[in-house]
């Protein structure tokens, strides 16, 4: 019988969670939490599918499910141009069918339903070659940024001596406040100070932001905004990420934005705060091409990997549980649009968080 490739209906849902659970173990966030796959997954915000299941791209031999392909969509902003696209994430075929040619059949129809950016970050370094072969924008590792505000935290935590950097010159965070939800005036700001003609990535809308942290099932997103009089002029999100089985906690940026250098170590500075009152070991964040370097390195941040090698190789990056060995985030991106696909400059443009697609995410 030849395989047939399809998007999922309603009544398959169990299905998948059954596919999940022989695959990767009842134990995987996808098997044990269908109120969580559905939310990732959802059919609701995916217009490119009208079949009614989980927005995902499966693989059936008959009746049985051989392969999926999960399919988080997003509209990206492209250089000014609103274009639909999809993150990847959850590739997954029968042991039996791996060989049939099920991961091929699935990256096809990826390319042929419509969306016209196809993004994936996490990449499995088995796997990474293959986006390379297929023309994707490719970047090795997210550049990671970090704050050290306690050194005594940060070597309990992970054994290494680390300086605390000074920061001169900061001038107090008066105007930053926390906030629960983004709302119209985010609109505003990331149309003009975000997307634009150098900016390739997820449209952050505050539909878009709201979903992805503000109603997120599990994790306690925090906003942090800072404005001058009622005009928001950046915004930060953050989480608390406590390390299992240990008293220690890290802050976790997952988006940074300010319209200058001013209101970029503003929200630094209120970060340091945040970080001092939850007794925090260190603060990261990853980003491509992120705006504001300059404003982190004068809020005391360790922002180049070539010159404090030690602290970068030595501050782990997963918790649940404690990994001292950091991990990379590999990520890739296709345009699909021909009028982009010979484009060499388009990764000078592309801006990627640790949070786009599933990577930050309960285990």
């Amino acid at each position: 019988m030849a395989l047939v490739r399809r998007f999922p209906t309603a009544t398959e849902t169990e299905a998948i969670i059954d596919f999940f659970k022989e695959n990767w173990g009842a134990q995987h966030l996808m098997a044990r939490r269908p109120e969580f796959l559905a939310w990732q997954f959802s059919n609701d915000r995916n217009p490119l599918s009208d079949t009614g299941g989980i927005s995902a791209l499966t693989v059936w031999d008959g009746a049985r499910l051989v392969g999926m392909q999960g399919l988080i969509y997003t509209d990206f902003s492209v250089r000014g141009e609103n274009m639909p696209g999809v993150w990847l994430c959850n590739l997954m075929a029968a042991p039996d069918y791996k060989s049939k040619g099920v991961g091929v059949l699935l990256m096809d129809g990826v390319h042929r339903i419509g969306a016209k950016v196809i993004a994936t970050s996490g990449i499995n370094p088995e796997l990474y070659p293959f986006y390379k072969k297929l023309r994707y924008i490719c970047c090795d590792a997210l550049p990671r940024y970090i704050r050290i505000p306690d050194a005594g935290r940060f070597r309990t935590l992970t054994g290494l001596a680390a300086d605390v950097l000074p920061a001169p010159g900061i001038v107090a965070p008066q105007h930053v406040t926390q906030e629960e939800r983004f709302g119209p005036d985010w609109d505003a700001f990331f149309n003009r100070h975000v997307a634009g003609d150098a900016y390739i990535g997820v449209k952050r809308d505050a539909e878009y932001m709201n979903w992805r942290y503000a109603e997120h099932p599990d994790f306690n997103y925090r906003i942090l905004a800072c404005r001058d009089g009622k005009t928001l002029r950046g915004a930060l999100v953050y989480r608390m990420e406590r390390v299992r089985d240990k008293e220690d906690c890290v802050m976790r940026i997952v988006e940074f934005y300010a319209a200058s250098e001013k209101e970029a170590l503003q929200l630094a500075r209120a970060a340091d705060r945040v970080a001092c009152d939850e007794s925090a070991c260190f603060i990261d964040f990853y980003a491509l091409n992120f705006s504001h370097v300059s404003a982190l390195a004068q809020a005391g941040w360790y922002t180049d990997a070539k010159t404090t090698p030690d602290i970068f190789a030595g501050t782990p990056s997963l918790f649940q549980p404690l990994d001292l060995q950091p991990r990379d985030v590999r990520s890739a991106l296709r345009i699909l649009d021909p009028a982009y696909t010979q484009e060499t400059s388009l990764q000078d443009n592309l801006c990627i968080t640790r949070a786009d697609g599933d990577q930050d995410r309960p285990n």
